[in-house]
């Protein structure tokens, strides 16, 4: 047996047809059951004896190691609800190491050519890089030259000089928008960011923050009736529809307006809505640099923490809030600027708890909730009237106008129930019950579909369509 030495970022198939090759083997069955024999594990089953632990064993690696290092688990598994404490890597948990833990997170194998012609200089030896494969990376960021790639994922068996004449180069017109994209290059930072993390984040953690933030751009953060602005569309129009083709297609289908459970139901579900990918997109989006939106992924637990118990009602002066509020003009994140020690998501949610809602996505916007809710409350006007006038919406205004009657709603609830006066009211009573009911169950129904693999096979930049 050849102990083949893994190269820095080498993807583990990769490492395997590497391996396979130095010792003289062309079917990786064989090779693999090679392998088992070796290493004393004939008779084991697959769930016994993953092949990431037999190839960490080739490469004189802890298993935790070699998946941390040369697998794409760290980004697939980066925001989980499943174990999310435990290790990459761990063997706690075998099922996830035979089940998912040398899956490709994209379809194709992709190769920088440059790249190769000077592995092939300096050692002669080429291989795939773990980079190269994660969703949305189709620059090879050393040279500033479009990724190769081949549309199978057989290939990372051979090596990638091998691939050379079948292989294809994503369209060198891809160059100008992926490197002057600001939500484009928060994504692969972010991604970056969770391959580098020894273990995941807990999904309910950054579903907390991911929420907090999207109040702070007036968006709908809970499933039914829409009656704001969506996340969904929001990642749509801040993402190239050629480039959201390849990594989130299925968004490129809906329709403005309407709920998208795998890109909103992020904001509001406690366990995964939908693939890593969406998350990603999700922070790309909402947060508007790199630093600020892995600081926030990095703190999610704490700030959960703090959200979820109310410890900011104890940080935050209800009076600094307000006069800060009133400054800024009910833009929330200028608010928690005169709080530089407290997470913005706090600021935020006791914001919202005090009846003061974000008025605040742009200069304009600004002005014209300022208008609608002066008319409404001094001047006189109707709610379709101040909302005509102040060219918004009406629903707008009544989220706003709940969202501030947080102190009177406290109020009712806390009133005590009045007895009925005469039975001839029951049957309305019942009635306008069962009518609650019922609005109660569509709107908890309202919203809801089927989450879904972001991740097609055999979905490359093949054709040119997809490049236009």
């Amino acid at each position: 047996m050849i102990h083949v030495l893994p190269q820095p970022d080498e993807l583990d198939r990769g490492y395997l047809g590497r391996a396979m090759r130095w010792n003289g083997f062309q079917k990786e069955k064989e090779f693999i059951d090679y392998l088992a024999s070796y290493f004393d594990a004939k008779d084991a089953s697959r769930y016994e004896m993953p092949l990431v632990v037999l190839l960490s064993r080739l490469a004189g690696s802890a298993v935790s190691n070699f998946v941390k290092q040369h697998t794409t688990m760290p980004f697939r598994r980066g925001i989980t609800s499943y174990q999310p404490d435990l290790e990459h890597g761990s063997e706690q948990s075998r099922s996830m190491l035979s089940m998912s833990a040398m899956r490709i997170a994209r379809p194709g194998a992709y190769f920088c050519m440059h790249c190769v012609r000077a592995d092939l200089a300096k050692t002669g030896v080429t291989y795939w890089r773990r980079s190269w494969q994660l969703p949305g990376h189709f620059i090879c960021w050393q040279h500033q030259e479009p990724l190769h790639y081949v549309a199978h994922e057989r290939a990372f068996l051979a090596s990638p000089a091998d691939c050379l004449l079948e292989s294809q180069q994503v369209p060198a017109d891809w160059m100008a928008f992926l490197q002057t994209t600001p939500a484009i290059q928060r994504f692969i930072d972010i991604a970056d960011y969770l391959m580098k993390r020894p273990n995941a984040l807990d999904v309910r953690d950054v579903s907390c923050v991911l929420k907090a933030q999207a109040d702070t751009h007036g968006l709908q953060t809970y499933a039914g009736p829409v009656k704001q602005s969506l996340l969904s569309d929001l990642v749509a129009s801040q993402f190239d529809q050629a480039w959201l083709q390849e990594v989130f297609h299925e968004l490129l289908g809906k329709q403005e307006g309407d709920w998208f459970d795998p890109i909103d139901g992020v904001l509001c579900k406690k366990t995964s809505a939908s693939s890593v990918i969406a998350y990603v997109l999700a922070a790309a989006a909402l947060y508007p640099d790199t630093n600020s939106a892995i600081n926030a992924l990095s703190d999610a637990k704490s700030a959960s923490v703090l959200l979820n118990r109310g410890k900011s009602k104890i940080v935050l002066n209800a009076n600094r809030l307000r006069e800060a509020y009133i400054e800024e003009r009910g833009n929330h994140a200028g608010v928690a600027q005169h709080f530089p020690s407290v997470a913005m998501p706090i600021v935020t949610v006791r914001l919202n708890e005090l009846g003061l809602p974000n008025l605040y996505q742009n200069i304009s916007r600004n002005q014209k909730l300022f208008n609608g809710l002066m008319a409404f409350l001094v001047g006189g006007c109707s709610l379709s009237e101040a909302a005509e006038n102040a060219a918004v919406s009406v629903s707008v205004l009544e989220t706003l106008l709940r969202r501030s009657s947080v102190g009177l709603l406290q109020a009712l609830q806390a009133m005590p129930v009045m007895p009925a006066e005469a039975d001839d009211n029951l049957p309305n009573q019942q009635a306008d019950g069962t009518q609650l009911e019922k609005n109660s169950r569509q709107k908890s129904s309202t919203g809801k579909r089927s989450s879904y693999r972001a991740i097609r096979r055999g979905s490359l930049l093949l054709n040119a369509s997809t490049a236009s």
